[in-house]
């Protein structure tokens, strides 16, 4: 959605301020989920349940 997002915009198929309010979003949306996920690892250990150790973030989290 990134790559659709600049290239939107670089073919002045979508204004530049509405450009980076998308990127805003999508950047927003990828730290809460990555949020997310953390909560969901470390949840178990709180509660005293253990997790697989072949739990990784998705992809770029970090």
């Amino acid at each position: 959605m990134r790559e659709e997002t600049i290239a939107m915009t670089s073919e002045n198929k979508m204004d530049s301020a509405t450009a980076l309010v998308r990127l805003d979003a999508i950047r927003w949306l990828h730290r809460v989920s990555y949020h997310v996920w953390r909560m969901a690892v470390h949840l178990p250990d709180l509660i005293g349940e253990p997790l697989p150790s072949d739990r990784q973030p998705a992809s770029g989290a970090g």
